[in-house]
């Protein structure tokens, strides 16, 4: 995975897609911004791992793997410190 994105005072240029958008426009890898859910009025970056149609398979053989429905996509945090209660589904 690509390094974490510091805040030594660099800048991050955004660039904000409308709902009407085709999910084609964001790509695995990308960072993108979304709303924090446990507090909508945060914003978090994460970086999109995975979209609609994709499967994901888990390390942990209990786990069965799934595919991720329509407007559904799969985000990960670059900071490893956090724990995965800190990981929340999020949709598109």
């Amino acid at each position: 995975m690509a390094p974490t994105i510091h805040s030594d005072g660099a800048a991050l240029l955004i660039r904000k897609l409308l709902p009407s958008s085709k999910p084609k426009r964001v790509f695995i890898g990308d960072v993108v911004v979304i709303r924090d859910p446990k507090d909508t009025q945060r914003a978090c970056l994460r970086r999109l791992a995975a979209v609609e149609g994709d499967e994901i398979i888990s390390t942990d053989e209990k786990d069965k793997p799934f595919v991720l429905a329509h407007n559904q996509c799969w985000v990960l945090a670059d900071n490893q410190v956090l724990y995965m209660s800190a990981v929340h589904r999020s949709d598109i």
